[in-house]
């Protein structure tokens, strides 16, 4: 294949997921249709200005165009009715988003490309072997309920995950930082859509990516919970990501891989033996208070806390509903009581970390730093000023 059949094929493809039509592209970039139609049939090579203006349109670097193969991210959605949600334009967003962190890795110098295990899990049913990972089974076979064997195989995972990265003893935000350490990658940005709570992609060559909307109208606790659920799939459920090579879409479809990545990301978050440090509180006259005070140490939410807790066999199934319909009738769904304000999840330290280092070394222009932050350049110029500022303070000192 020559170079114009490579980009006219690539220009086709962009064109097919954007609903464009040749009319208006054509008119886009001051050519005829005919011309058009003969760059999309490789029968004439687009020059290089025309197709700067496709890339920025398209939002693709130049290189994108050229390249015959393309090895694309591959995306779980948690989101609500994702597919009424997430439309391509925001899909190119955030794999432009994730492919921007991975150049920040490369130009820091780090070379780790972190790929977890991959776990395909069978259980016993029926006295039959059944594939838990077959995106067609019936979760309603077992009344909506993870069966006691594959909750188990879930916990005795998570353990091993966080014994893995020597976070046997970390909760909340120390803990996830272990998961960014380890070289999982993870972005938080506001996203105007509050539907979306979080993204996760893998790639075969820069490794494993979550993206958390970090709306402050969605509390902490979400995002982390929505952090070790998207870790969850990415370990329980990678086949996905590698065998379809689309977009993968679970929101509150009642799904067995939703259940055991919510199982997961509770197991992950608020483990056996430390929640057996807390047993003194478990007896018949605990309070709300005492359950409040135990959920913010582990930075969750109260009914995350209150289904552990279940589950661990602190509380029976009735104390467990009425605390649920007593939170649900004052409206803690989709806030918090008492919850953790300005936590500063540690690992959006890293990624400004990364973009505060480059700059200063002219590794990155004050545009890319406005890109990165999702800010307008006057604010980056701000930022940057900081940055230089206490630098020169620093100086000064030593």
């Amino acid at each position: 294949m020559n170079m114009s059949e490579i980009i006219g094929r690539n220009i086709n493809s962009l064109m097919a997921e954007n609903s464009d039509t040749l009319v208006d592209l054509a008119k886009m970039i001051g050519v005829t249709r005919q011309t058009f139609a003969n760059y999309l049939n490789g029968e004439s090579i687009i020059d290089s200005e025309k197709l700067s203006i496709l890339s920025r349109y398209f939002k693709k670097p130049l290189e994108y165009f050229l390249e015959e193969e393309h090895n694309k991210m591959c995306f779980m959605f948690r989101a609500s009715n994702p597919k009424e949600n997430v439309d391509n334009a925001f899909k190119t967003q955030i794999e432009n988003d994730m492919n921007d962190y991975f150049e920040l890795i490369n130009l820091s110098g780090e070379q780790l490309v972190y790929i977890p295990e991959q776990y395909n899990l069978t259980i016993k049913y029926n006295s039959k072997n059944i594939s838990v990972d077959d995106p067609e089974l019936d979760f309603s076979l077992f009344k909506y309920k993870l069966p006691k064997e594959l909750d188990q195989i879930i916990e005795r995972i998570a353990y091993e995950q966080r014994k893995k990265m020597g976070a046997e003893e970390e909760v909340g935000a120390n803990l996830v930082k272990c998961l960014d350490e380890a070289g999982i990658r993870i972005i938080m940005k506001a996203v105007d859509n509050e539907n979306i709570f979080g993204i996760s992609a893998f790639h075969p060559e820069k490794g494993c990516f979550i993206f958390i909307n970090n709306s402050e109208n969605i509390t902490e606790e979400r995002k982390l919970f929505t952090i070790a659920h998207e870790y969850g799939h990415l370990i329980l459920h990678r086949q996905y990501y590698q065998e379809l090579r689309d977009n993968v879409f679970y929101g509150n479809k009642k799904t067995i891989q939703e259940a055991m990545a919510d199982a997961f990301a509770g197991y992950f978050l608020l483990p056996r033996h430390l929640i057996r440090r807390y047993e003194k509180y478990f007896n018949s006259t605990f309070s709300i208070s005492d359950l409040i005070y135990i959920k913010k140490e582990f930075q969750v939410s109260l009914m995350s806390l209150v289904m552990a807790l279940n589950k661990y066999g602190y509380i029976n199934d009735d104390v467990k509903n009425k605390i649920f319909l007593m939170l649900t009738s004052k409206g803690f769904v989709k806030t918090e009581p008492d919850p953790c304000e300005n936590l500063k999840l540690k690992m959006y330290e890293k990624y400004l970390f990364l973009i505060k280092s480059l700059y200063l070394r002219d590794k990155i222009s004050i545009n890319k730093v406005a890109e990165l932050l999702n800010i307008s350049v006057a604010a980056a110029k701000q930022e940057a000023g900081s940055w230089m500022n206490y630098e020169n303070e620093i100086s000064i000192t030593i």
